[in-house]
């Protein structure tokens, strides 16, 4: 198609619009740079056919308007919430220092889907739960983890137990690289050495009565599919398995 509209369709004062997901135009291209490099019996660097793919769209499209991420997933979230539920979920993102913890996709689409599944699930707290923070933010974990992460959150709901998995995961206990320093380095699951983190963790002190950890970005693509966003607020607030069983049964109902 898009042969076609460089070669055939270069008309005057005829322009195309073309709405597309860069990256899986890119990644197909890549792909075939790489199918006929192969088969011309050589292969290409790792990345450099991405770096010819994203080239030769530049020769196509030439002018590119970009969808803008936004500043502020938390405010954009609490905008397609009731005002009851949006100030409680609002606070519950703050962390100790006033500052927004950034663990929600900033994806416009990714968070208004995530606020209709969260909102028909806070229908089912009572008004002391609502007020508890900690249950509002393993509800916001579990809301992100079922909309997004189904294979994740089905073994979760199985086996609650993986949570304390997940959270070594998240503190940089556990690593997906094979040859890292952890003992069970590389030992991770699939369904969760396929995803990344927006974060990287490093642990500073252990011999005080609380572990300190620092957290520095990833500098994460923010419309990656495979990114598990909710890992700061798990990080942050410390949520125990005991606050995700709690809010388990709450999705076992909206199913009945």
């Amino acid at each position: 198609m898009l042969d076609g509209l460089k070669v055939y369709l270069s008309v005057p004062n005829c322009v195309f619009v073309a709405a597309m997901n860069q990256q899986l135009v890119v990644d197909a291209v890549a792909q075939r740079f790489r199918r006929e490099s192969t088969s011309a019996g050589g292969e290409l660097e790792l990345g450099l056919s991405e770096i010819r793919a994203e080239a030769y769209l530049e020769k196509i499209c030439n002018d590119v308007e970009r969808l803008v991420p936004p500043r502020s997933a938390a405010n954009l979230f609490k905008a397609w919430l009731p005002e009851r539920i949006a100030v409680r979920t609002l606070d519950a993102l703050i962390d100790q220092d006033g500052n927004e913890i950034r663990c929600l996709p900033p994806n416009p689409r990714r968070l208004k889907s995530l606020a209709n599944v969260y909102h028909r699930l806070t229908e089912q707290l009572s008004e002391n739960d609502l007020e508890n923070r900690q249950v509002i933010r393993s509800l916001i974990v579990c809301a992100y983890t079922y909309r997004f992460h189904a294979e994740l959150f089905q073994r979760l709901e199985f086996t609650p137990d993986l949570f304390r998995l997940l959270c070594r995961w998240i503190d940089g206990e556990v690593s997906t690289n094979p040859d890292g320093q952890s003992p069970i380095a590389g030992q991770l699951p699939g369904f969760l050495r396929a995803l990344r983190l927006p974060e990287e963790v490093a642990q500073i002190d252990e011999a005080g009565p609380v572990r300190k950890t620092h957290a520095r970005s990833s500098f994460p693509d923010p419309y990656a599919t495979n990114m598990y966003w909710i890992a700061p607020l798990i990080r942050v607030s410390r949520i125990t398995q005991d606050d995700i069983e709690f809010v388990l049964p709450l999705f076992r109902e909206k199913r009945t």
